[in-house]
């Protein structure tokens, strides 16, 4: 990719940074309950503050009426210090970034918080870019939003990747001239937004598992009972991919009905059940898929996660820990599900990316990616 990183960004002492990261974790009364991202962040952050620069940190939770309080006091048992400032983006603000010490961190209030975020407005991307004398991306895992934090403000700017993100560009992109057998596994939802990726995929590796309510949506693609399952509101023409020899479905599944929880072959869902996770006969198809692959990537929970239904994703885990394949994991629900069985050392690397990782690997570009090429034509 044909961006300035963070290497690249020189005579940082001093020098005002606004800094992207990816705070949108989950709170709950004040608390995080996962740290992912936040510690994902931690080298671009510390590298700057060492160095002497004067940290902007801008950042969003997804509901706007939220705070980024909370993430104050997990920095600081981090050893990593911050003012917070939750008022307007004004010339008292800017006054404020100038008169940071060297090495002082200061942290904006949830960007969500002001409509010119999400809007890319072009009128809040250049208040926002008032704040710093370079702009740095470390947010990979929002950076398929044209927002003004991620797109509009590298108009301004001098932008640069930093660590995370120039590290998620170089470990996904392996997915494009991948070492075989290349394995996919690809569950959660939405057919609509991922059916481009799985087509893409079906070319390019031996084997595409297809997991979640995507399952789903093929089973009732081929005129098998899906009863009360969750599938896709918008149906979508799967054949080239049910009747893609590379392509595996679950052959059978756990269901839940009124009554009961039992699995059931994936031809024998009831008109009463609801698909809930994938059965042990898929997870063995997973089994043999890993046991031969030489590179993994994985993103999107197998089973109704969320709600409790987590066996099959764990299994699916811990499998693909112990493959011996390069794997790339992602998805917040992937992540969780690694977390949960403390496999993080296991795999090559996980992706801060659920959206951005899929969109990526769809597209090979993303709006914060052409936005920092930009930055380097115009802020040479």
């Amino acid at each position: 990719m044909n961006y300035k990183k963070l290497e690249d960004l020189k005579e940082i002492r001093g020098k005002r940074i606004l800094l992207r990261l990816d705070f949108n974790v989950p709170i709950e009364k004040g608390v995080i309950l996962e740290d992912f991202r936040i510690q994902s962040s931690l080298p671009t952050l510390r590298y700057l503050r060492d160095h002497g620069a004067k940290i902007i940190i801008v950042s969003h939770t997804e509901s706007g009426d939220k705070t980024v309080v909370p993430i104050i006091k997990f920095l600081a048992h981090q050893g990593v210090y911050v003012t917070f400032e939750s008022g307007p983006i004004d010339d008292a603000l800017i006054e404020k970034t100038k008169n940071l010490a060297y090495g002082g961190i200061m942290l904006l209030e949830n960007l969500r918080r002001f409509p010119g975020e999400k809007a890319n407005d072009p009128e809040f991307s250049k208040k926002l870019a008032m704040l710093g004398d370079a702009y740095v991306n470390d947010a990979f895992a929002v950076s398929h939003r044209a927002h003004a934090s991620v797109v509009g403000v590298t108009a301004h700017l001098p932008s640069f990747a930093g660590y995370l993100f120039d590290r998620e560009v170089t470990e996904l992109a392996k997915s494009f001239q991948p070492t075989h057998p290349f394995l996919f596994i690809l569950g959660g939802a939405k057919i609509e937004t991922k059916l481009p990726l799985i087509r893409k995929f079906m070319s390019l590796a031996d084997t595409l598992f297809v997991g979640g309510v995507l399952a789903n949506d093929c089973l009732r693609e081929m005129n098998y009972e899906v009863g009360m399952s969750a599938v896709s509101e918008k149906r979508e023409d799967l054949k080239d991919v049910v009747q893609n020899e590379k392509v595996l479905l679950p052959t059978d599944v756990v269901v839940k009905n009124t009554s009961r929880v039992f699995e059931v072959s994936a031809r024998e869902i009831g008109k009463s059940d609801a698909v809930l996770d994938i059965g042990k006969g898929a997870i063995e198809l997973i089994r043999k898929s890993a046991k031969d692959a030489k590179f993994i990537i994985w993103n999107g929970p197998l089973g109704y996660y969320e709600g409790g239904f987590t066996a099959g994703t764990e299994e699916v885990a811990k499998i693909i820990a112990g493959s011996g394949a390069y794997t790339i994991v992602g998805g917040g629900d992937t992540i969780a599900a690694i977390s949960k069985v403390n496999l993080h050392e296991k795999f090559g690397f996980l992706s801060t990316g659920g959206g951005a990782m899929l969109d990526y690997l769809a597209n090979e570009t993303l709006p914060a990616i052409e936005a920092l090429e930009q930055s380097l034509i115009k802020n040479p």
